[in-house]
């Protein structure tokens, strides 16, 4: 299965659910170069789905950047990762749903629920971008709590990078995320990832490498 055939098929099942669906949204005011694979409306409800046939950090990533564009942000894949527990949570803290379309099914399964954000402050510039060739484009080609503390988000990220790529390194990490990868840098989060400080994250050793794994602790 194509990118492309898993994204005709969640447009079909909303669709069938009577969302309004537009698909490769570009030329959003405020995000560059990125597209959305599919927009679909309904009730005065926006959200956007990133339709990718694993669950990858680009796939998280691009659905975290539609966070203030949308009321709920998804990513919909036709598999499950190893560590689908450790991935779920990781979605659920950065406010994002994960629904899986396996190819011998019409209806996703809800992994994680999307949160519903209220009043997401550029919902208009998303939804002024759409235009007809949105309604007939193939999506999938191109590549409520409490308020959050900076740290809070940073550890979200780190969990969720961690729990889909599995043994990444700790400098790699640092800058797939954009930190700051000195070595006093790579030495704070060690320190604080074996202090417990950080939840979900653990230590291990691959060779004579610290890597990153999903857990407690530290080796």
């Amino acid at each position: 299965m194509r990118e492309q055939d898993l994204a005709a098929r969640v447009v079909a099942w909303l669709t069938s659910e009577d969302w309004e669906t537009a698909r490769e949204v570009d030329n959003v005011p405020g995000r560059g170069k990125a597209r959305a694979d599919i927009v679909t409306t309904k009730a005065g409800i926006v959200a956007v789905l990133e339709a990718k046939l694993t669950l990858t950090w680009q796939a998280i990533e691009q659905a975290r950047g539609w966070q203030t564009y949308a009321h709920e942000r998804l990513v919909v894949t036709a598999t499950t990762p190893k560590g689908v527990e450790a991935a779920a949570a990781a979605l659920r803290a950065l406010g994002i749903g994960w629904l899986v379309l396996q190819e011998s099914s019409t209806r996703p399964i809800q992994i994680v629920a999307a949160p519903r954000h209220p009043n997401p402050s550029r919902v208009l510039l998303l939804l002024g971008a759409i235009r007809a060739p949105h309604r007939d484009a193939q999506a999938g080609t191109a590549g409520g709590g409490k308020p959050w503390t900076q740290g809070d988000e940073q550890a979200a990220l780190l969990r969720a990078l961690v729990a889909v790529e599995p043994g990444i390194p700790i400098k790699r990490a640092q800058e797939r995320l954009g930190w700051d990868a000195s070595g006093g840098a790579r030495r704070n989060l060690e320190r604080m990832i074996r202090n417990g400080q950080i939840d979900g994250v653990a230590l291990a050793r691959e060779g004579t490498r610290v890597v990153l794994v999903p857990g407690e602790g530290a080796f």
